[in-house]
């Protein structure tokens, strides 16, 4: 029997994206994809946080999801993953955070959580590193105007969270093709 999944998506275009990559991940691992309501074994939640609103929204996804099926899987991956991960370690709601420079390894996540049933932290402090995931779909309409690559946009987020706590400044090349929340 196949494994049920959900995947939900909080955010801009790169999110959406991503979920859609990370969907073609989870189905070529043999799980099948289901509508974000009760009865899914994993619920993947893209998260946004480039607003405190984005933050909440965030959060209550992924308490909508353990509250849907408390024995599932849940997990925040996304920029509000990224951004905050302390605050989602103590989340009893959250059994796996993926950091944006893991997406690419979510089957692999999952299948070290289901033998370990224990919560699984894969973080890397990408704002120190240039180094990006290659995340790829099969196919897809064109999402971002030519030139633009997702990565930019990631650091845009990233960057905009960094300059909110800490006054920095935002130095993505294409962020006047970026929207969020």
């Amino acid at each position: 029997m196949k494994k049920k999944v959900a995947l939900h998506n909080l955010g801009c275009k790169v999110n959406a994206y991503e979920v859609e990559a990370m969907q073609q991940l989870l189905e070529n691992a043999g799980y099948e994809t289901v509508p974000f309501e009760e009865g899914a074994d994993v619920y993947v939640i893209n998260t946004c946080t480039v607003t405190n609103i984005a933050d909440r929204k965030s959060r209550q996804m992924l308490h909508k999801a353990k509250k849907m099926n408390p024995d599932a899987i849940v997990v925040a991956t996304g920029c509000y993953a990224q951004a905050d991960t302390e605050k989602l370690k103590e989340d009893t709601a959250v059994d796996l955070i993926l950091g944006n420079n893991q997406k690419t390894q979510i089957v692999e996540a999952l299948e070290e959580y289901e033998k370990e049933h224990a919560k699984q932290v894969q973080v890397i402090e990408i704002n120190h590193t240039k180094e990006y995931e290659d995340l790829s779909i099969s196919s897809t309409a064109e999402i971002f105007p030519t030139g633009f690559y997702s990565t930019d946009a990631i650091s845009f987020c990233i960057s905009i969270t960094a300059a909110l706590e800490a006054s920095a400044k935002c130095s993505a090349p294409n962020f006047a093709y970026f929207s969020c929340l």
